[in-house]
């Protein structure tokens, strides 16, 4: 998931997303699809691997994705995951994407450990390198300020792809 501050009204692009319900979906499940052809829908992506894990990641350059570190963890091994094993899909939406990139090089915080998830949960990202570019420099996310900056009641939006709606970008 993606914490974006934006204007909400504006983010709603094609109405309701398709519901199923799982625990912790609500019935009236405020959630709708982005239109992940504009941004700053289009700068998010899937991350996937090639042993079927997914999760959402975000362009902050051209080459460059921010994603969750524990995406990548192997329990069974007790490492992370080959990054050539490692696909982003800029945009992805159903059956078409914008951009196709294999990872290159993963790099997390040093201390991160799935182990002790509650002490390091701070440290819990991970960002890609991809072997190629996948977007032009003013289609990528621009973080200018921190969580600090951002005034008591400023509008945000949570979007990404969601365990019941694993192939489109749902934001609220």
């Amino acid at each position: 998931m993606f914490l974006l501050g934006s204007s909400l009204s504006a983010a709603h692009a094609e109405g309701p997303a398709y519901r199923t319900h799982l625990p912790g979906v609500e019935p009236e499940d405020p959630r709708q699809r982005v239109d992940t052809t504009q941004m700053p829908w289009s700068a998010i992506g899937r991350v996937q691997t090639e042993l079927g894990s997914r999760c959402t990641g975000f362009l902050i350059s051209p080459v460059l994705v921010e994603t969750a570190a524990h995406c990548l963890w192997l329990s069974p091994t007790t490492r992370f995951i080959r990054p050539t094993s490692v696909h982003f899909l800029r945009a992805y939406s159903g059956d078409h994407y914008i951009a196709h990139a294999r990872v290159v090089r993963v790099m997390t915080p040093p201390g991160y450990t799935t182990a002790e998830e509650a002490r390091t949960a701070g440290l819990d990202h991970a960002t890609l390198v991809l072997d190629h570019p996948v977007a032009k420099p003013d289609d990528v996310f621009h973080v200018t300020a921190g969580p600090a900056d951002i005034a008591p009641g400023t509008p945000i939006m949570l979007g990404g792809y969601e365990q019941n709606q694993p192939d489109i970008i749902t934001a609220d």
